[in-house]
C-alpha cells in the first residue's frame, strides 16, 4: 500500500462541486490522493480535477456516471478506503 502525504475525501452535492474544487486546488498538492464519494464523483467532468494525478472513486458510486471514466481514475471499495486512511499522513474530509 502506498503512503500518502495528503488524502482528501470529498463528499459534496452537485451544486457545490465548483466551489469545492476551487478550494481544493488552493490547498492540495497535485500529488495528493483524492477520493470522490457520492455526488462528488461528478467532479470527474470538471476541468479543474485534471490538476490532480491520484484520483479514486468508490466502486459503489460509479453507477452515477453516464460517461466513461478516465483510465487514470481508480475504483476502490470501502476496505481500500480504510487502507488509504490508515496509510495517509494527513486526512482531510470535505463536505
Amino acid at each position: 500500500m502506498q503512503n500518502f502525504d495528503q488524502l482528501f475525501i470529498l463528499q459534496c452535492n452537485y451544486h457545490r462541486i465548483t466551489k469545492m474544487l476551487d478550494e481544493l486546488t488552493a490547498i492540495a498538492e497535485h500529488t495528493a490522493q483524492i477520493v470522490l464519494i457520492e455526488d462528488a464523483v461528478f467532479a470527474l467532468n470538471h476541468p479543474k480535477i485534471a490538476a490532480f494525478k491520484n484520483i479514486a472513486i468508490l466502486s459503489s458510486d460509479a453507477h452515477l456516471l453516464s460517461t466513461p471514466i478516465e483510465s487514470t481514475v481508480r475504483y476502490i471499495d470501502y476496505d481500500e478506503l480504510a487502507d488509504f486512511i490508515a496509510h495517509a499522513k494527513k486526512v482531510i474530509t470535505w463536505k
